[in-house]
């Protein structure tokens, strides 16, 4: 089996754009190609100088076929964990043996796209941002809870339509005008309610009592 199996290094670059991802070698300083074999689901772009075993199938020098990639820039795991990462950034995906899974791109933007998507946790969810959050929805926004709780400042443009009670603890600045609101205390409008007048009060005007106003 000598014979059969060797060892062999990536030597060029690969635009990828070929049916088979078939890349430059060299192996006993011989120069070929071979085809880069990966596990079903997966598959890389080798860069230069990763390591490869090399077989000949049928034995023939002339249908190489090589796996491996760069074993001296694995990121080293615990026995029984199974890892997923970029050899030259380090960002991986990490399945950990305590059923935690760990996503790290080092700074760098993960970005997903979808149709549609259902996100499920059984349990409490913490969101840390350190810079802004931006949320851009085309449709309606619903958010469903028992209680909303916002720590901080809220700048709203646009109208508010609410159903229910409104408490306010602490005062409230207005500027402008509030159109098309009626206000009641205790049930009673305060816009064009009226007054029951004494039945012991006289007919007739009503005088100036002379108070002083505020």
């Amino acid at each position: 089996m000598k014979k059969y199996i060797k060892r062999a290094v990536i030597t060029g670059s690969n635009e990828d754009d070929t049916a088979r991802p078939v890349q430059s070698v060299r192996y006993f300083n011989r120069d070929t190609e071979a085809e880069i074999v990966f596990p079903y689901g997966m598959h890389a772009n080798l860069p230069e100088d990763s390591l490869m075993i090399l077989f000949p199938v049928c034995n023939q020098d002339g249908n190489l076929v090589a796996i491996g990639g760069l074993p001296d820039k694995r990121i080293q795991v615990e026995q029984g964990e199974v890892i997923f990462f970029h050899p030259v950034t380090k960002a991986k995906i990490h399945f950990k043996n305590n059923g935690d899974i760990d996503i790290d791109s080092l700074d760098k933007d993960i970005n997903v796209g979808m149709n549609n998507g259902v996100i499920t946790a059984t349990g409490n969810v913490t969101i840390n941002v350190a810079g802004d959050a931006n949320l851009s929805v085309d449709g309606t926004l619903n958010v469903t809870a028992p209680n909303t709780v916002w720590s901080g400042d809220i700048t709203l443009t646009g109208d508010v339509g609410m159903t229910g009670e409104l408490t306010l603890t602490g005062n409230m600045n207005q500027t402008g005008n509030i159109i098309n609101t009626q206000t009641t205390s205790n049930g009673i409008p305060l816009d064009g309610h009226k007054h029951v007048g004494s039945p012991t009060a006289p007919s007739g005007a009503i005088s100036d009592t002379g108070a002083s106003k505020p």
